[in-house]
């Protein structure tokens, strides 16, 4: 039976996904397979290894210090412009990458960057919450073929870049360095058009090691999460996607592994139950920047996550695999204490590296 391991956050994001990604490709066979299967470059996954390096990850999945490969299904949105940045900085430092992308998966252009952060800045105290890095943008702009970009057209120069001239026309002055950004941005495609291995999820199919699908954002920011609308993500990050991929490479069994900290926190706008201004726990991913501000904190809300968990496991009932959920606990040193909630069969729980990890059951 083909298994896989799925990564998601139970909670508004920032609950430890790329800590746990790192773990499990680090307790995998030779080259573990990451998929990133929601979002786009707009998550940064953390990894601390036991030796104290440390990478936040935006495209390459968060086992790639552990020895994975990445690949990034049609449900990510891949960003020329942040690929690049992460691309240079892993290389400076020594790392060996091998990344494959779905062809079919939405190409974010620098003006859907632009778009999102002028909408951000006239939204004023109204703002959603957007970390500026065009997911809006592109997904409402892939609604409309004239102006449809996929990674696989990468494959096309000119094509490419009458498709971005497009985008541009319709996109916002940039104080007349249009012709430099335009041009810009078409070199990073053209380089990571040479770096990377167009495919589809058929690459999955034959692989002997271990797939690991790493989440984005967390199930309290899914697209369809009434409660918190608008302040949410445009992406599915539960296992809507991972059944879909599931299904297309011949995967039976689906350990689920949904992350939490021992508490609650939430980064950009949008409701927080149980927000609490007086509690506070440094986290230096997490510093304040112009788009989100601060990282905000409030208890544990074991009602809101159990409930989060099972309605993301109601899909699973009609899928023909098995699911097998699961609960991670993170920051245990920061706060010592194990929520009480009753959908998971499994806890693994430890800090915010690789200190002191341990599991048990509960029946």
């Amino acid at each position: 039976m083909k298994r896989a391991t799925a990564i998601i956050g139970a909670a508004f994001g920032d609950e430890g996904k790329g800590l746990m990604t790192d773990y499990f490709s680090r307790n995998a066979g030779e080259e573990p397979t990451v998929v990133r299967f929601c979002g786009g470059a707009n998550a940064g996954h953390t990894v601390v290894t036991p030796e104290g390096d440390r990478h936040v990850f935006h495209h390459f999945g968060a086992g790639t210090l552990a020895g994975a490969r990445t690949y990034l299904s049609r449900y990510f949105l891949v960003n020329p412009v942040l690929w690049r940045e992460e691309y240079d900085a892993l290389q400076g430092r020594g790392l060996r990458t091998r990344l494959f992308v779905d062809r079919e998966a939405p190409l974010t252009t620098i003006y859907d960057m632009l778009e999102n952060q002028r909408a951000e800045i006239v939204r004023g105290a109204d703002r959603h919450g957007s970390c500026g890095a065009g997911v809006h943008a592109t997904m409402n702009r892939q609604k409309f073929s004239d102006v449809r970009i996929f990674a696989g057209d990468l494959e096309r120069p000119a094509y490419l870049r009458e498709r971005v001239q497009r985008v541009r026309d319709h996109s916002i002055s940039i104080d007349g360095r249009e012709d430099e950004v335009f041009e810009r941005f078409l070199l990073d495609c053209k380089l990571m058009r040479s770096k990377i291995n167009l495919c589809d999820s058929r690459v999955l199919v034959d692989r002997p090691s271990e797939i690991i699908f790493e989440g984005s954002q967390g199930l309290l920011l899914d697209q369809d999460q009434r409660d918190f609308f608008p302040h949410v993500t445009h992406a599915k990050t539960g296992l809507h996607n991972i059944l879909a991929i599931a299904e297309e490479a011949n995967i039976e069994q689906i350990d689920a592994v949904y992350v939490a900290r021992t508490y609650l926190t939430r980064h950009g706008a949008g409701k927080l139950p149980g927000e609490d201004p007086d509690l506070y726990h440094y986290d230096n991913t997490n510093e304040p920047n112009r788009w989100q501000g601060a990282l905000r904190f409030a208890p544990m809300d074991t009602d809101l996550i159990e409930c989060a968990i099972g309605n993301d496991l109601q899909p699973a009932r009609a899928w023909s695999g098995n699911v097998t959920p699961m609960l991670a606990v993170t920051h245990m040193d920061q706060l010592p204490t194990m929520p009480d909630i009753a959908v998971p069969l499994r806890y693994i729980g430890h800090g915010p590296t690789h200190r002191d990890i341990y599991e048990h059951s509960r029946r």
